[in-house]
């Protein structure tokens, strides 16, 4: 196997080979490659020039390769930044974190990033939670359960019945104060649990600057879309 860049429409996408004892070239795409099978001693030009002559064909393939991640480029060397900080992307076998860098399964690389990331973005949370829940002067016996899922607009929600904060894993791309202050709002739901002034209040005695953070989530944001799409 031998792989090598392939641009399609000006993007750059890798393009992993394989020779095989077939007839004719086979072209897959998933997770942002494309997996090529060819008979043995299939030409790099040969490969090419069907990408070329399949072009449309190839464009479908890109586009029925469902929840794919749209707006991030995980090109092998590109930086990424999840919870403010950048890392690069290194291609692996296997997928995982070394502190400086972050290792994805090139053969899978949009649920190496969602595991590695959800676990960094689960563990960031935890402490936060214990730290601001601690500030607040809450009762350790009234901790609330962490759930995390991808919502699709959402930041979080406080359910006050089930005592549980569910958070957006979408929330990892962010900066780790905005990530902070959503944790913070959260929190201030289990003493008031409508948006009165007094909800306002209590965050304020935590984060005197939740106006700033406020208004940078609401223009930064974090939409489904920007990051998956359903084709």
């Amino acid at each position: 196997m031998f792989n090598f860049k392939i641009y399609i429409d000006k993007i750059e996408y890798n393009c992993f080979v394989t020779y095989k004892r077939i007839k004719r070239i086979y072209i897959r795409y998933k997770s942002g490659n494309f997996l090529v099978s060819a008979p043995k001693g299939t030409s790099l030009k040969k490969i090419n020039s069907l990408f070329v002559e399949k072009h449309d064909k190839i464009l479908e393939l890109i586009q029925k390769d469902g929840n794919r991640i749209n707006n991030i480029n995980l090109s092998e060397g590109t930086l990424i930044s999840l919870l403010g900080n950048d890392y690069y992307i290194i291609y692996d076998d296997k997928s995982f974190f070394d502190g400086n860098n972050i290792y994805l399964d090139r053969y899978n690389l949009k649920n190496s990033l969602l595991n590695i990331s959800k676990r960094m973005f689960e563990d960031f949370v935890k402490n936060k939670v214990i730290y601001y829940y601690d500030k607040f002067g809450y009762n350790i016996d009234d901790f609330p359960r962490l759930r995390y899922k991808l919502l699709k607009s959402k930041f979080g929600h406080y359910n006050k019945i089930k005592n549980e904060i569910l958070l957006n894993y979408l929330l990892v791309f962010l900066d780790e104060e905005l990530i902070e202050y959503v944790i913070v709002h959260e929190l201030a739901h289990m003493k008031v649990f409508n948006h009165k002034p007094e909800f306002y209040l209590e965050i304020a005695k935590i984060l005197p600057n939740y106006k700033i953070l406020q208004k940078r989530l609401k223009k930064e944001g974090i939409h489904y879309e920007d990051y998956f799409t359903n084709k």
